[in-house]
């Protein structure tokens, strides 16, 4: 364990770990006012030491000229925390407490930092994570939605996780109840998958608490809890938001599964439009109110999700699926509720509610059994509903 330790100390501090934990942490010192000092120090560890270096005066003059010069002003708190070594040595505390616990960091300096996220303007200066991070040479998709989900909306994004996490795709989503919650599940219900829970809140508040079970078993399979704010940073209303940017950024696509108008998942297409990612949305009637945001989304252009090869095609995946061989209708061992479930399919498209109904299957067996008859070609989709196939 010490030699772990020893190991992560020298890695952070050639990445000037402490320094950029300090930077970041100091209160009034936003993205643009980092990205100001980021500008002229190449050298976090110069900044670090600015005081110390040239004293307090010429230290002081330098920053009200260069954020005067950025047509920014630097208020005297914030002239304060940044000279206060008091506020220093609390915050270089913090970080050896980290040290030494179970929790990462990754600055935008470090070869660790993933790609996908380094290319927005606005990437987080340092993330903190448990577990690990999304590999940048794999397929990545963000799977977002509403926290008050209907039944329907918590069953297709779970099956799009699971389906993803089959095909060997890293799903990205948020943590929150409904939509967000269901994708991770299904995506850790394949064997070898993989999904990331992006907080708006230190990752050691678990929020919702009721995910305890989720959070743990994410970082056991080889996932990720990550977030831009230190470890013991509480919920609060306007970090979610702000999230949303990293959530598609860490992602090559953003589907959005369920939304209203006002939802937090368009927020989340808006950052993946600004950042060049294609959003796709799960069409719904047009009298459903959780419907109204993804349709608005297809209006404006966003790519529609009817069946899995939509999302593989967006991926640069549909290839996988050429390959995979035919499968005769004759070749086909059913077990007895897949028989029945594929009796009660026809051409008429029917949803998962309608196929739970007839079959008086349980709704988890008749998704998993949708899920294979899809992928052997007995059953497709057509908006987000079901037919049969061969």
């Amino acid at each position: 364990m010490s030699r772990d330790i020893d190991e992560r100390r020298e890695r952070y501090a050639k990445c000037h770990m402490k320094e950029w934990h300090w930077l970041t942490n100091l209160p009034g010192f936003g993205y643009k006012k980092l990205s100001v000092l980021k500008n002229v120090f190449n050298d976090i560890g110069e900044l670090y030491e600015l005081e110390k270096n040239i004293g307090y005066d010429k230290a002081d003059e330098l920053l009200r000229h260069l954020f005067a010069s950025a047509d920014m002003a630097l208020g005297e708190k914030e002239r304060d925390a940044f000279f206060d070594r008091e506020l220093r040595e609390k915050l270089n505390m913090k970080y050896e407490k980290i040290m030494i616990s179970d929790v990462n960091m990754v600055s935008r300096e470090s070869g660790e930092y993933p790609e996908r996220l380094r290319d927005i303007f606005d990437a987080p200066y340092i993330l903190y994570y448990r577990g690990t991070l999304p590999e940048s040479g794999r397929k990545t998709a963000a799977v977002v939605g509403a926290r008050a989900c209907s039944e329907y909306g918590r069953s297709m994004a779970k099956d799009i996780g699971k389906q993803l996490a089959s095909y060997g795709v890293q799903v990205v989503s948020g943590f929150a109840r409904g939509i967000d919650t269901a994708s991770h599940n299904g995506s850790l219900s394949v064997e070898g998958g993989r999904t990331f829970a992006v907080f708006g809140c230190g990752i050691n508040h678990c929020y919702p608490p009721e995910n305890r079970f989720t959070y743990d078993e994410i970082i056991e399979k080889g996932g990720g809890i990550i977030s831009e704010y230190p470890p013991d940073t509480k919920p609060m209303s306007g970090f979610f938001p702000m999230r949303n940017r990293i959530i598609s950024g860490l992602s090559d696509i953003v589907i959005v599964v369920e939304a209203g108008n006002k939802s937090g998942s368009l927020i989340t297409a808006d950052h993946a439009v600004e950042q060049g990612r294609t959003v796709m949305a799960l069409p719904g009637r047009v009298t459903d109110r959780l419907s109204v945001g993804c349709n608005g989304l297809i209006k404006q252009g966003a790519a529609i999700v009817s069946c899995m090869d939509d999302i593989l095609f967006e991926l640069g995946m549909s290839e996988t699926q050429k390959n995979t061989p035919d499968i005769n209708f004759s070749q086909i061992e059913l077990a007895k509720p897949g028989k029945m479930l594929y009796s009660h399919l026809d051409f008429n498209p029917q949803s998962i509610d309608d196929l739970i109904h007839k079959s008086g299957m349980e709704q988890e067996e008749v998704t998993g059994w949708l899920v294979r008859l899809e992928l052997s070609g007995m059953a497709k989709r057509v908006g987000g509903l079901y037919v049969r196939g061969k």
